[in-house]
């Protein structure tokens, strides 16, 4: 059997493209390390300058595998953390310990953390999640309150109830949230996943109606699905259209 024939040194453009590409990435790692440092240590005006650079926020360290916000998470900067989030610095991604940055600001033994910043940034990963992904996270929040309805209402007689049935009624209406501390109990779930506090919905008055129609868990649903997503604004009478305001022609190019 011949032998195979030997394999062929890669062409030179290949072999550059290569090292710059190597090239690129080891700056980038290096800015991201640099960005991290700035983070732990609340400089400030050093992460904006590092960002201006385009340091990535997101590249993991070597060690834990942890991004800018996990640094300046474990010493509490707010600020640091509030131009990161500007910068799209990810919130999802998790540390080899399967922590998320806002887990470095928990209160840990004689660790006091920073509840505060901590829902900051579970707010803001809210808002930066895609609306479907946000459902699954809100049927969780709203199950237990539906059971314990569903037992009120068999416990009332009604042995036909179940998650469906009660979701159907208007949240005011359900027998197991007319006490004010269950009904500051839902919100309080609603908070501690979402970081989202001060909705319309726990206001007085902001279970009655939306836009006419009663408040239920899927109302509500869909509010906080679009909860945080900038909309674009929309033309103001007269203006869009290839006419320019008015339908007049657009000026000609001199």
């Amino acid at each position: 059997m011949p032998d195979a024939p030997p394999e062929e040194p890669p062409a030179e453009g290949d072999a550059k493209k290569k090292a710059e590409e190597e090239a690129k990435k080891a700056a980038a790692a290096a800015l991201a390390h640099k960005l991290r440092m700035a983070s732990y240590n609340n400089e400030v005006d050093k992460v904006k300058s590092l960002l201006e650079e385009n340091a990535d926020p997101n590249i993991i360290d070597e060690g834990l595998g942890e991004t800018a916000l996990h640094y300046a998470c474990l010493t509490y900067n707010r600020d640091v953390c509030e131009l990161l989030v500007g910068a799209k610095g990810k919130l999802d991604i998790k540390n080899v310990r399967d922590q998320l940055a806002w887990d470095k600001a928990m209160p840990n033994g004689e660790m006091a953390g920073n509840m505060e910043l901590v829902y900051y940034l579970k707010e803001a990963n809210f808002k930066m999640m895609d609306p479907k992904a946000r459902k699954p996270m809100l049927e969780a929040i709203y199950q237990p309150f539906t059971d314990a309805e569903v037992k009120e209402l068999k416990d009332a007689g009604d042995e036909t109830a179940d998650g469906k049935v009660a979701r159907l009624a208007p949240i005011q209406s359900w027998s197991s949230l007319q006490d004010p501390e269950q009904l500051q109990a839902l919100w309080d779930a609603i908070f501690e996943k979402t970081g989202v506090k001060d909705h319309k919905f726990s206001k007085a008055g902001g279970l009655d109606t939306v836009d006419e129609v009663e408040v239920t868990f899927d109302i509500m649903s869909e509010w906080f699905m679009e909860y945080g997503i900038e909309k674009a604004p929309e033309p103001a009478e007269g203006e869009g259209g290839e006419g320019g305001e008015g339908n007049e022609a657009p000026p000609a190019e001199g």
